[in-house]
């Protein structure tokens, strides 16, 4: 009788230190899939920040380097009546010039 009971004792105490030990292994994995997501989401904010700062300098940098079809097309107007004001004063020096 004293065998059986210390057979079941000792099987006992066998599943009670693998469950321990299974359950020790699950709480290191999850400590260490924790620190892996922590990890992940600083460096995805450090550089979400660093995206930002790119966009924010593109936005500043976007009226020095693009030009808008609005402003374009007021400044070719111009251009094109400066041009017609320098041929007007072309024609009439040249006519001048062929009757003098």
């Amino acid at each position: 009788m004293y065998v059986l009971q210390t057979l079941i004792t000792i099987a006992l105490g066998l599943v009670g230190w693998s469950v321990k030990n299974s359950i020790a292994e699950l709480k290191n994995g999850i400590k260490h899939n924790a620190d892996d997501i922590k990890r992940l989401e600083e460096r995805h904010s450090s550089e979400m920040e660093r995206m930002k700062e790119k966009f924010d300098d593109l936005k500043s940098d976007l009226p020095f380097v693009y030009v808008t079809r609005e402003d374009y097309v007021r400044t070719m107007n111009n251009v094109d009546k400066q041009m017609s004001d320098i041929n007007g004063k072309l024609d009439r020096l040249l006519s001048g010039s062929k009757e003098g």
